[in-house]
């Protein structure tokens, strides 16, 4: 378990992860995949998170973004929305750990980021967990 987990948020603050778009090509997709996010899981959980859609973002690289995000950024993870994201019909987002100088990152569809980020956020499963589950296309599409 990375020593940098935060606690758990009940509601939207500014300690929440963040969902980063970097890939402007298909506003219609980052408006689904944000919807699909910021909706109730089928258990009626919701992920504390924050939809940014910064130009510094842009056409960024998964390590150009967690360069740009500093030190003040308030979690170890970040959900990071791409090319790849819009490419693939399931419009997989990918999760990116980053903690004590290891990346670690997989893909994984957009209603699963509530379960991902809460069990994060809580520490009630690490990340090492949700990889495990990884299909062999790469992506998380249930726990």
């Amino acid at each position: 378990l990375c020593s940098c987990t935060q606690s758990n948020q009940t509601q939207m603050t500014i300690s929440d992860p963040w969902v980063i778009l970097t890939d402007q090509s298909n506003a219609q997709a980052w408006a689904e995949i944000g919807a699909a996010i910021s909706a109730p899981s089928p258990e009626g959980f919701l992920a504390n998170v924050r939809l940014v859609s910064d130009p510094k973002f842009l056409d960024k690289t998964r390590d150009e973004v967690l360069d740009l995000l500093g030190n003040e950024y308030p979690t170890d993870f970040v959900f990071i929305v791409d090319s790849t994201s819009f490419g693939d019909d399931e419009h997989s987002v990918l999760v990116v750990e980053f903690c004590d100088g290891a990346v670690n990152d997989f893909r994984a569809l957009p209603n699963t980021i509530q379960s991902i980020e809460n069990n994060l956020s809580i520490a009630n499963l690490g990340f090492s967990e949700f990889a495990d589950s990884v299909e062999p296309d790469g992506v998380v599409r249930g726990f």
